[in-house]
């Protein structure tokens, strides 16, 4: 075997191996920890009753912020002594307007004449919050009446300073929503895992809630989500998962285009979190977590790169090997179901599996386009510390 086909054969397996760890082997080995080391409990109290501050922080939200913040007033909270703080961040239309028009002596509405994102929204909105309990929500879910409650029970235990809710989509037929299920289901069942042993190394900024004595604030260009749940984590508290406490939202991909940016965006900007916390991924301080971290916060990152490298390198070497050639077919095989859902399976409905299985692909595959580009924009230097939140009227115009 010459050296440019032994070169080719390593980076073909190395990269085949990294691709296997981040899906495979990973969801194992938090599997195996679990086995090994049994459920971490958690020490609940039922006469605990904290205050709570649920923070919205929203721009140019017209549409749903009446309907947001009276749903916010049907929640059931632990205790009288709760509040809604409503952040406007530079909002050009009717959102300001419209949220002053909900009357209730438990909302309080904050703004910024300018668009300043929604990390500053955050860092500005908590200041002014009162709350033991900060509960964060998106202004586009909807919350059931006993959410607030089935987060918050947890904060009676001393050592757990942070709960993420889950995001469930609502039933809206879009493009690629079943697959955004099924890589939600995905995530759900790594949350779920780590929680029971300590601590997830992965928030949804959907819904989540943590200790007001814990929250740092948030430097931009980063994710609030993960940035705020790993600095929960740095500060030796735990940050579960409550898969009950559903948060309902429309499927986040609106298209093939916005997915790539928004995916680029989230990228980007939570690679930013995670130099600004790689303390956290010290093994020697923080054990397992540490390793789990890295493996699915930065080596997933690396999954697009890796199988252009097994693809590349699968080409040169199918000249020397038949099961080099078979691996190649497959791999053309999987491009192109993913080309055929855009371009045929997506606008016929005649084979409803197979035209699942190509919007799973499809979806896979534009994702991690989108995963590309975003540490590309973060080498770059690209973070973006706020943007525009996507129009019906935008998705109407280029869901095709």
């Amino acid at each position: 075997m010459n050296t440019v086909l032994l070169i080719s054969f390593v980076i073909w397996v190395f990269s085949l191996l990294l691709i296997l760890l981040v899906l495979i082997v990973n969801p194992f080995m938090i599997w195996i920890k679990y086995l090994v080391k049994g459920r971490k409990p958690v020490r609940y109290s039922p006469n605990y009753r904290p205050s709570v501050s649920l923070v919205i922080v929203a721009r140019n939200a017209e549409k749903c912020v009446v309907k947001r913040l009276k749903n916010s007033l049907d929640l059931v909270f632990p205790s009288e002594d709760h509040e809604i703080v409503f952040f406007s961040d530079g909002s050009t239309d009717n959102t300001l307007k419209y949220a002053k028009s909900v009357h209730s002596d438990k909302i309080r509405i904050f703004s910024s004449s300018e668009h300043l994102g929604k990390n500053n929204g955050l860092n500005q909105a908590i200041k002014e919050c009162k709350g033991d309990i900060l509960v964060l929500s998106d202004v586009d879910v909807m919350l059931d009446k006993d959410t607030i409650l089935t987060l918050v029970k947890h904060f009676s235990d001393p050592e757990v300073g942070g709960v993420c809710g889950e995001k469930a989509l609502l039933k809206v037929r879009m493009d690629m929503s079943t697959s955004q299920t099924y890589h939600i289901r995905f995530e759900k069942t790594i949350k779920e895992l780590e929680s029971l042993t300590g601590s997830i190394s992965s928030n949804d900024g959907t819904l989540y809630a943590i200790r007001r004595s814990l929250y740092k604030p948030l430097p931009p260009g980063v994710t609030d989500d993960l940035y705020v749940c790993l600095s929960v984590v740095k500060q030796r508290s735990r940050f579960l998962y409550e898969p009950e406490a559903k948060a309902y939202i429309e499927p986040p991909s609106k298209s093939t285009r916005h997915e790539m940016v928004r995916r680029r965006r989230i990228v980007s900007n939570s690679l930013m979190g995670l130099c600004l916390m790689r303390e956290l991924m010290n093994p020697f301080k923080y054990g397992t977590f540490a390793i789990i971290l890295f493996i699915n916060k930065v080596l997933r990152r690396m999954i697009p790169f890796c199988l252009l490298l097994v693809f590349f390198s699968n080409v040169f070497l199918s000249f020397h090997s038949t099961a080099m050639e078979v691996f190649l077919g497959l791999q053309i095989a999987f491009y192109s179901l993913a080309a055929s859902y855009k371009l045929f399976f997506r606008k016929y409905s005649g084979l409803k599996k197979v035209t699942k299985i190509a919007a799973l692909v499809y979806y896979f595959c534009v994702g991690n386009c989108g995963t590309l580009l975003g540490v590309l924009w973060f080498l770059k230097g690209s973070n973006m510390t706020k943007w525009e939140p996507i129009s019906d009227g935008e998705y109407n115009n280029k869901k095709h």
